[in-house]
């Protein structure tokens, strides 16, 4: 009869799993969102690919649109981890800084843990191509396969998470949303139906109080030179008056 695989040893906390914690390099992922208000968001679009470019970093997705007749957006960038600060204070020269979120994750133990498991199974799987050299009968073949694709099955998916976590803590994340620069106008003037009379009405009363508005602004610093130009005046009067 064919012997059965020998377990694979404990992955918890247990076994061996303290020291090489104690011994094994961080693993941090590192991600930062930036909302920058620009002159133009076309001239930071490409200082931003550029920055990216000259450490080694990538563009890992984009969308520009034009809302109100400016341009707004995000851009999201992959950048070795070494130049995550430097790459950080750089973006923030490209305009005012409206908003900015750094977070970190560890993920020591969680890669500590999947690669631990992954020891274990590849161990299983060279167990199972021993026992499988062993098979007397067709029955005994197709039962070791069976077994064996699983676990080959279980070393695909655990490599696969692995690579993805490695590639997360080799390459930091920023995304960048840009918003541009724009002159607020004196005035707004809203969409209004005009085949409903109260809107329309409500409509023209807020116009005519921006308007209001907007001439008291103006004409302020004018009524303060005429009334000082005017009290001159009366002062000049009365002394000639007096000197008559």
């Amino acid at each position: 009869s064919i012997p059965p695989p020998t377990p694979a040893p404990p992955t918890g906390p247990q076994a061996e799993q303290p020291s090489i914690l104690e011994t094994a390099n961080r693993m941090v992922i590192y991600t930062a969102y930036l909302t920058l208000e620009v002159d133009s968001v076309d001239a930071a679009i490409a200082q931003i690919m550029q920055t990216a470019s000259a450490v080694g970093g990538y563009v890992a997705g984009m969308d520009i649109y034009t809302r109100d007749g400016a341009k707004a957006g995000y851009i999201t960038i992959k950048v070795p981890q070494k130049s995550f600060y430097q790459v950080l204070d750089q973006l923030k020269q490209l305009g005012e800084v409206k908003g900015e979120t750094i977070n970190t994750e560890d993920v020591t133990e969680q890669y500590i843990d999947l690669q631990a498991r992954l020891n274990n199974l590849q161990k299983q799987e060279q167990r199972l191509l021993e026992i499988l050299e062993m098979a007397e009968t067709v029955d005994e073949v197709l039962a070791v396969e069976k077994e064996l694709e699983r676990v080959r099955g279980e070393i695909e998916s655990l490599t696969g998470q692995l690579q993805y976590i490695e590639r997360r803590v080799d390459y930091s994340t920023i995304t960048i949303n840009l918003v541009e620069r724009t002159e607020e106008p004196w005035i707004h003037i809203p969409s209004v139906d005009w085949s409903k009379p109260i809107e329309a009405g409500l409509w023209g009363l807020s116009l005519i109080a921006q308007l209001i508005i907007s001439a008291s602004i103006v004409l302020a610093p004018l009524a303060a030179v005429g009334f000082a130009g005017y009290k001159v005046y009366q002062s000049f009067k009365r002394r000639s008056g007096e000197a008559g």
